[in-house]
Order: C-alpha cells, then structure tokens, then sequence
C-alpha cells in the first residue's frame, strides 16, 4: 500500500465562485428592476394618452347626441307640417347648427 496523495480544497478559490455568483445574482436583480421602472413608466405615459382619448370621445359622444336631438326636433317641427316663418327660422337655426356641430365632430375625430 502507499499513502494517498495529499488532498487540498483552496477554500478561496469556493469564495471567489461564491463571489462571482452573489454578483451576477445581484446585476441580474438591478437588470430586472430598471426593466420593471421601464414598464411602470410606459404605462403611466400609456394612461396619460389614454385619458385624453376618453375625453375626446366623450365630447364627440355628447356632440353626437346633442346632435341627436336636434335632428329629432327638427323631425318634429316637420312632422307637425308648420310652415310659419317663425318654424322656418327654428329649422334654418337648427340645421346650421348641426352642420356646424358635425364639422366640429369630424374635426376632433381626425
């Protein structure tokens, strides 16, 4: 028999894979939170640009429906066959108005 070969474990050599280790953990964790920062970020400009397109239609859909409503008196003072000239002026009004309100409407959806 012989002896066996001397047997050395460096232990730095287990502190520097630990070393290594812990410091590649630790830029993949800061890689990580910048990306999320990125991603809370877009999507607070996303909701700032999303607010003010709800506003848009909701101007557009209140325009429409004022829009709506004249049409329906315009239909009604039609209907009732009135030919005054105070009904006339109403209808010119009206329907200048609508056109307007519309040309408007187009406006802002574009």
């Amino acid at each position: 028999f012989r002896p066996n070969d001397t047997t050395h474990v460096s232990i730095e050599d287990c502190e520097l894979v630990l070393h290594d280790h812990l410091h590649s953990s630790h830029n993949a964790i800061d890689e990580l939170i910048s990306h999320g920062s990125a991603i809370l970020e877009q999507i607070r400009s996303q909701g700032v640009g999303l607010r003010g397109i709800k506003h848009k239609v909701l101007s557009i859909g209140h325009t429409l429906s004022f829009m709506a409503s004249i049409v329906q008196s315009i239909a009604r003072i039609s209907c009732k066959g009135l030919l005054t000239a105070s009904n006339l002026f109403i209808k010119r009004n009206l329907l200048s108005s609508f056109f307007f309100l519309f040309s408007v409407a187009n406006c802002c959806a574009s």
